[in-house]
Formats: structure tokens, C-alpha cells, sequence
């Protein structure tokens, strides 16, 4: 009987045991294609294993049976903003609200397509009916809220709201035997900061604690293993992080790191400088052996994919294959600095005849930083080696999709924390054909406008 397998089907479903759920989705489908209830589940399931369109097809043919049904329109939304097809999924979010206007959560996913959609007014709207609706969960709603601030340049309000994060449960519950730091003077202090986020947020943020540490405040800071070697020039006493310990004896204050942007703005402090990071000399020796010297054109560092923990990761990165116009073009070598799963589209595309992989080379940060030391330029989707690269004072071209991190901005080639950085960004949701013709088109232009040797000095930021 269907209904045997849908039970079973959903039973697999919340163990996350995606792949067997599908299976008996479509073996009750075969029996009944007509039930609604199927066709959304599935739709779900494959969303969450990135099938986008297939999940798509199954969520029309849900509305198909349900035309008015709000639950279907929500799930339509989610996948229609999966895909970048930004209008679709806001008026899909808006019908569903509007059916059942009390159900916080298609106020909240209309709220995040709204951002998406660049429309960060109304999405704060939304978030704030997700609060009087569902007063419990009001710090998930406020860190949607501290993203839409910031992104409108809001930064007081968005700083504020983005220490709702902590009180979110998505970072782990620490325990400190000294007090959080509010804003006291530190003039002679000690300061615990403790690290949170990506490997990219803690290189951004390092410039803070070089500041603090040019104020006569001691700093110990809780750096991941990945970036110990590349941080350990900061004038700040690093340790590896213990999160089941209590943390913070013999200091005064403690303070998350990604807090610290929210406390120099409150205090009128101005934005410090990227962190001078270094690349370590014997490092730089050993990549000297794999990346010669390129005298006729440009050797181009490359990465197409950020970490794929991230939620965004999809549509923040294009992947290898729109990367391999770059190495058709006369005097242009390509080195991969991808790092993880990414690494396996090299073999995907046939690309290692024209791509040298230094993955197998690199082990951390340190190692990063010695072989992006030696590019003349660094071509890349948004991630921890954009701040790197910039850190070290490289060329970086950030290739940016139509929502990025919020410090980018929505306009603009350049940014304020990074001079090194420069951004080439997508012309809608979804087109990243338009960035790369421009990506080749500019590389072109630059190597037949610079003479060799030295055309790498020529590089503009």
C-alpha cells in the first residue's frame, strides 16, 4: 500500500537518511502519482542533495495538484531561490505567507529569499512579524536581521544584532573564568579571544588584534591548528582551541572574535588595516621548485570553490569549468590552490594538462600564503584564500555571485578592508558567463599591453 511506503519513506527522511527516503518516495509515487504529500517530501529531499531542478519538477507538480496550498509554495520558493530565479521564489513566499499568515516559518524563508533579492527592507519586515509571532526563537531571527543591516550599511544596528549568534546555538556553549569584555579599557589588560566562523573571518579579524596589541593589551587568542603558522608573526600569544574547557584563566576579559569589527565601530575606533601576514621563507624555497618564474606572461593562482559546509557555497562558486577559458590564453599558466572536494573537478574536467595542483603541497595556511607569494595573480570565487591573498598585498580578483558577504557591498570594484582586492561581479543571479568574459577579456588586455619581463608589476589591484 502507498501510504506503508510514504510512512517508511518519512521515517527515513528524519534520520536524514535521504538517499532511502527518495527511494520509497518514488516507489509510492509508481503506485499513486497523485498525492500531493509525496511529490512536496520528495521535492525536499532532493533539494537537500542539491538535484535542484529534479527538486523543482517535483515541487511544480505538487502546486499542479494544489494550486493554494502554502506549504507547497513555500517549499517552491526555497528551491526557486536555489536555482536564482530570485522574483519566482519572493512571490511564491509572499502567497504562501498570505494563505497562513500566522506560520512563522514561511515568514522567515520569504525573508531570506527577500534578502537574497537584495530587498533588505522588506525582508526586516518579515523578520520582525517571524518575532511576534515566534518570540522563542527571536536570536535566529535577529542574526537575519544583523546581516540585512549590514548589508544596507546599517552598522551599528547590524553589529548589535550580530551578537545574537551567540544565543543560536549554532556555536558551542563555552565556559570563561573571567568576564566578557563590554568596552572597558585594556591599557595593561589581558584579553582571552576566542575564535568562531571560517578561516577566512579570523584572517579578516586579525587586524583587530594587532591593533588592540599596539595598545599595550595582551592578547591570547584561540587560533585554529590551519592558521598557527601563517598568524604566529602577530604580536599576540596564540593557543588551540578548547572547547570543553574553561577557558580565560589569568585574563581579565574575554571576547569573540567576530564581535571585535562591532566594538571598534560602537567605540569610534577607526577600521584597522588588513594583518601583515608573511609567507615563511623555507616555504617559499620549496615552492620555488613547482612554480618557475613565468618572464612572457602570468602565472594565475586559482580556486573555484569555497568550503561546501557553507550554506551558500552553490552559488558563491561557478566551479572549474568556466576557469578553463583562462589557461587557452597565450602566456597564462594556471596553479590550483583548491583545497578539499573541489580538488576532484581537476580529474572531473581533464585539467591537469594545463593546471599544475600544489594541493598535494599544501598543509596549512602558511604553506598557502608561500605559493599565492609566487603568482602574479590570483583569480577566485569567494573564500578564506581572498583574504589571504589580499593580506599578503597580492592581486586578488574576488569573483563575486549577486548577494555576497556582506563587507563586499552590492556596487563597486573595490572594498575598504582589502586595497589589494578587487572585485568582478555577476550582472544577475546566476551569470557567471558575463564575469569570466570579462575575467579573459582583461587578461588579455593587460598581456598585450605590458611588456616582459616584469608585466606581473603591472597588475592592477
Amino acid at each position: 500500500m502507498p501510504q506503508q511506503l510514504i510512512n517508511r519513506a518519512m521515517q527515513l527522511h528524519r534520520k536524514q537518511d535521504l538517499v532511502g527516503a527518495i527511494s520509497f518516495y518514488q516507489q509510492a509515487l509508481d503506485i499513486d502519482p497523485s498525492i500531493l504529500q509525496v511529490w512536496t517530501n520528495l521535492g525536499v529531499a532532493l533539494r537537500k542533495l542539491k538535484h535542484y531542478q529534479s527538486s523543482l519538477n517535483c515541487q511544480l507538480r505538487a502546486l499542479a495538484l494544489a494550486p493554494e496550498n502554502a506549504l507547497v509554495l513555500n517549499n517552491l520558493g526555497n528551491i526557486y531561490k536555489d536555482l536564482n530565479l530570485l522574483d519566482e521564489s519572493v512571490r511564491c513566499g509572499e502567497r504562501a505567507c498570505k494563505l497562513e499568515p500566522k506560520n512563522a516559518g514561511y515568514w522567515f524563508n520569504l525573508a531570506v529569499n527577500l534578502r537574497e533579492a537584495q530587498a533588505y527592507e522588506r525582508a526586516l519586515v518579515a523578520l520582525d512579524k517571524c518575532i511576534w509571532l515566534d518570540p522563542v526563537a527571536t536570536p535566529k531571527y535577529e542574526w537575519e536581521k544583523a546581516l540585512c543591516y549590514l548589508y544596507l550599511g546599517r552598522n551599528a544596528e547590524g553589529w548589535a544584532a550580530y551578537r545574537s549568534r551567540l544565543l543560536t546555538g549554532a556555536l558551542p556553549a563555552r565556559q570563561f573564568a573571567c568576564p566578557e569584555w563590554q568596552g572597558e579599557p585594556l591599557v595593561g589588560k589581558k584579553l582571552w579571544v576566542v575564535t568562531e566562523q571560517g578561516f577566512g573571518d579570523t584572517i579578516f579579524a586579525a587586524r583587530y588584534l594587532e591593533s588592540l596589541a599596539a595598545q599595550s593589551v595582551e592578547i591570547v587568542f584561540e587560533c585554529k591548528p590551519p592558521l598557527q603558522r601563517l598568524l604566529s608573526n602577530l604580536s599576540v600569544t596564540l593557543v588551540s582551541p578548547s572547547p570543553d574547557q574553561v577557558v580565560g584563566q589569568g585574563c581579565d576579559y574575554y571576547a569573540y572574535v567576530m564581535d571585535l569589527p562591532g566594538r571598534f565601530e560602537h567605540m569610534g575606533l577607526p577600521v584597522p588595516a588588513p594583518v601583515g601576514v608573511a609567507a615563511p621563507a623555507l616555504e617559499v624555497q620549496r615552492f620555488k621548485q613547482i612554480i618557475p618564474v613565468n618572464p612572457t606572461g602570468l602565472n594565475i593562482g586559482i580556486v573555484w570553490s569555497g568550503s561546501e559546509t557553507f550554506g551558500d557555497n552553490s552559488r558563491r562558486s561557478p566551479g572549474l569549468k568556466p576557469f578553463l577559458q583562462l589557461a587557452a590564453v597565450p602566456g597564462v599558466r594556471l596553479f590550483s590552490l583548491q583545497k578539499g572536494p573541489g580538488e576532484k573537478e581537476l580529474d572531473r574536467h581533464f585539467a591537469r594538462p594545463f593546471i599544475v595542483d600544489l594541493a598535494p603541497h599544501i598543509q596549512d595556511f602558511a604553506d598557502t600564503a608561500a605559493a599565492v607569494s609566487l603568482m602574479d595573480l590570483v583569480v577566485m570565487s569567494d573564500s578564506s584564500v581572498a583574504h589571504l591573498t589580499a593580506s599578503l598585498g597580492k592581486p586578488v580578483w574576488n569573483l563575486l555571485h549577486s548577494n555576497p558577504y556582506w563587507m563586499y557591498g552590492l556596487k563597486g570594484g573595490s572594498t575598504q578592508w582589502y586595497p589589494a582586492m578587487r572585485f568582478i561581479r555577476q550582472a544577475k543571479a546566476g551569470d557567471w558567463d558575463s564575469v569570466f568574459l570579462s575575467v579573459v577579456q582583461e587578461i588579455e588586455e593587460l598581456l598585450a599591453s605590458s611588456s616582459v619581463p616584469g608585466v606581473a608589476g603591472r597588475i592592477s589591484q
